[in-house]
C-alpha cells in the first residue's frame, strides 16, 4: 500500500518554499475523509514520513465520512496558520466550495484519492478511477461469461472514486456484453453493502 508517494509532494513543496522564505516549521494540516484499515495504514506511513523532515509537523484529522466536520477541519487548518493542506474530500459537491475558499486565499492545497469539481486546488494525486471501473467489467465477464447479468455495487453517493468507477463498469460492461441488472450504493462499508446485497439478491435471484 504505497501511498506515501502523495506526501512526498508536500514535502517537495516545502522545500521549495523554505529557499524563498526564512526557515521556520512548516505545518501540514491533512483532513481524511473517513476512518477505515487502509486510511489507517497510510495514516501511519505519513506519521512515519514526517519524522524524516523536522523542518515541518503534521496534524491528521478524519471527517468520520461526514460533510461538515470536514468542512468544518479543513476551515480549522485554514484559520490555524498551517501552510498546506491535504484533503481526501468525502463528497465533492460539499466540499468544493471550502477547498476552493482555502486555495483562492493562497494557502496551498493538495487533493489526493477524490477529487472536487473544478481545479481550485495545488496539485491532485489519484489514480484513474474509470479505468479501475473498466477493469472491474473485465474480470466479471470472466467470472460469468459473456452476456451474465450482474448487480453492481458502489461507493458513497456524491465521492468521484464511486462516480467514475461506475462510468467505467458501464462503459466496460457494455463492451464486454454484460447486462447490469441493477446498482446500489454500499457507502464503502462491508455492512452497508452486504445489506443492500441481500435485497438484491432477493429481487434477482438468477443473479
Amino acid at each position: 500500500m504505497k501511498r506515501i508517494g502523495i506526501f512526498l509532494l508536500s514535502i517537495v513543496s516545502l522545500s521549495i518554499f523554505s529557499s524563498c522564505r526564512e526557515s521556520k516549521t512548516y505545518r501540514i494540516g491533512v483532513s481524511q475523509c473517513s476512518q477505515d484499515d487502509w486510511r489507517s495504514k497510510m495514516n501511519d506511513e505519513i506519521n512515519r514520513e514526517i519524522m524524516f523532515h523536522p523542518e515541518a509537523s503534521m496534524e491528521i484529522r478524519s471527517a468520520d465520512d461526514s460533510n461538515e466536520k470536514q468542512i468544518a477541519d479543513i476551515r480549522y487548518f485554514k484559520d490555524n496558520g498551517f501552510d498546506i493542506i491535504i484533503a481526501a474530500p468525502n463528497e465533492a459537491d460539499a466540499i468544493t466550495p471550502v477547498i476552493k475558499e482555502v486555495y483562492e486565499s493562497g494557502t496551498p492545497v493538495i487533493i489526493f484519492d477524490r477529487n472536487i469539481n473544478g481545479d481550485s486546488y495545488t496539485a491532485y494525486q489519484g489514480v484513474d478511477n474509470f479505468e479501475i471501473g473498466k477493469s472491474a467489467a473485465h474480470y466479471g465477464r470472466h467470472l460469468v461469461g459473456a452476456g451474465g447479468k450482474v448487480i453492481e455495487i458502489y461507493g458513497l453517493p456524491g465521492s468521484t472514486p464511486a462516480i467514475e468507477r461506475h462510468e467505467g463498469f458501464v462503459k466496460g460492461a457494455e463492451s464486454e456484453g454484460l447486462n447490469i441488472v441493477a446498482t446500489a450504493f454500499g457507502n464503502w462499508n462491508y455492512e452497508d453493502a452486504a445489506s443492500v446485497c441481500d435485497s438484491l439478491f432477493a429481487v434477482h435471484p438468477d443473479i
